[in-house]
C-alpha cells in the first residue's frame, strides 16, 4: 500500500489585525489606569477656584521626590480671620525653600474648596486672599493644604495638611 502523506497542520498564527487589536487593547488599559492613579493628584493652580468644586477623596501625604531638598511649610496659624469673603491672613513661602508652594483652604467635612491661592516662589507672599464665596459669621472647621512643586515644573513633589478653624466676623 503507498504511503500517503498527510500536511500537517499548525495553530494559526496572529494575523498583523489582531496584534494590532491586542497592542491596542493594551494601551487603552495603560492610560485608563494612569488616569485612575495620577488625576485626582492635579489640581488647579491658577489663583482661581470655582464655587462649589470639591477636593476628590482624602488628602494623602504624597511620596516626596525631593531631589532638591526638603520642602519648607510655614507656620501659619491654626486659626484664620475672615471679613466676608476676605481672608485677613498673608500665606507666604518662606526664604531659602527649595520649592515653589500653592495653599488651599477647603471645608474639613465636606472638602469644599474656598480658596487656592497662585504659586508662591520662595521668599513670596499671596496678599489679599479671598474665599470663593461669602461666609455666615460663625466659625467652621477646615484644612489649610499646602503643595510644593518644583521650580518650573508642573508636578506636584509633595503635599501637607493641618487642620484649622475659620472665624467669620
Amino acid at each position: 500500500m503507498p504511503f500517503k502523506i498527510l500536511k500537517k497542520t499548525y495553530a494559526a498564527e496572529p494575523t498583523k489585525a489582531i496584534r494590532r487589536i491586542v497592542i491596542a487593547a493594551s494601551l487603552a488599559a495603560a492610560v485608563i489606569v494612569a488616569a485612575v492613579v495620577f488625576l485626582p493628584k492635579f489640581t488647579p493652580v491658577n489663583g482661581k477656584t470655582e464655587e462649589g468644586q470639591v477636593l476628590s477623596g482624602e488628602i494623602p501625604l504624597s511620596s516626596p521626590d525631593l531631589r532638591y531638598g526638603d520642602p519648607v511649610f510655614p507656620e501659619n496659624s491654626d486659626v484664620i480671620i475672615v471679613n466676608g469673603a476676605d481672608v485677613e491672613e498673608e500665606f507666604y513661602n518662606p526664604e531659602g525653600n527649595p520649592y515653589s508652594l500653592v495653599f488651599e483652604i477647603a471645608f474639613a467635612d465636606t472638602k469644599e474648596i474656598l480658596y487656592i491661592s497662585s504659586r508662591i516662589a520662595p521668599g513670596g507672599k499671596a496678599a489679599g486672599a479671598r474665599f470663593t464665596k461669602t461666609l455666615a459669621p460663625g466659625e467652621y472647621e477646615a484644612l489649610l493644604i499646602y503643595r510644593a512643586y518644583a521650580t518650573g515644573s508642573s508636578a506636584e513633589i509633595v503635599n501637607s495638611h493641618k487642620d484649622i478653624t475659620i472665624i467669620v466676623m
